[in-house]
């Protein structure tokens, strides 16, 4: 009988029964996934597909994904046997802004507005300081957290409007982790938040380059303004959302 712990690249059905091994799944840090649920380490998982190896059986695909599922910030699994892929949707946490999420906020608002601008002074003066420019006024931040490390965050920015209670604004997800909802998921909750605190019309600014975003507002019932002012030079389409 092989000594389990030295077997790499596998993990068994059942974690005693040493003459039935299935072949592992070698996910971003390489770690071993045990199919009895007791060896499970999701922490560094940060993409949206991972590679399965060696796997054929359905029967190894449905224990996996059991697995998988059971795991904090996950909401679902599917494996492809063809494609030899995990896909991963994500269930994150959705938390209040305390100062420790300061350094992300600023450094995933600044990986998206890089990745296809160039950041203007306003940006800086929002993320510099979020508690002087958004909180203070009664603003909001929430932050989406995947297994307890924070993936994605969003503003409500009080607005000084006649017409608008809340501007939906600095959304941005870890690049690592785009694509499986994040994004979605904790803009609904920033309009929760604002129909909780009353509000009745959100505003927001945004680029019609970005076609899934523009998608997405749309989804969730944003229509486009005819007449606006962007405070942004990246800015040609701003929506409301009537609440």
């Amino acid at each position: 009988m092989q000594d389990k712990k030295s077997i790499i690249g596998y993990v068994y059905s059942e974690p005693d029964q040493y003459d039935t091994l299935i072949p592992a799944i070698l996910v971003s840090n390489k770690e071993k996934i045990d199919a009895g649920g007791k060896e499970m380490n999701m922490s560094d998982m940060t993409k949206k597909l991972y590679p399965v190896t060696g796997m054929h059986c359905a029967a190894c695909a449905g224990n996996v994904e059991k697995i998988v599922r059971k795991q904090e910030g996950v909401e679902n699994a599917s494996v492809n046997l063809a494609a030899a892929t995990l896909a991963v949707t994500y269930n994150p946490d959705i938390v209040d802004y305390r100062p420790e999420h300061h350094a992300v906020f600023k450094r995933l608002n600044i990986i998206w507005i890089n990745s296809h601008w160039s950041l203007e002074a306003h940006d800086l003066e929002v993320l510099d300081n979020p508690e002087r420019a958004i909180l203070s006024p009664g603003g909001h931040i929430l932050v989406a957290l995947v297994d307890n490390r924070p993936s994605g965050v969003v503003a409500l920015c009080r607005m000084d409007s006649a017409d608008y209670d809340f501007e939906i604004a600095k959304l941005a997800v870890d690049p690592e982790i785009r694509g499986v909802g994040i994004g979605e998921k904790i803009l609904r909750a920033a309009i929760e938040k604002a129909r909780e605190l009353g509000a009745k019309k959100l505003f927001l600014e945004s680029n019609t380059l970005l076609k899934p975003a523009i998608g997405l507002y749309r989804k969730l019932g944003f229509i486009e303004l005819q007449d606006y002012h962007p405070a942004y030079a990246r800015g040609d389409i701003q929506m409301e959302l009537t609440l």
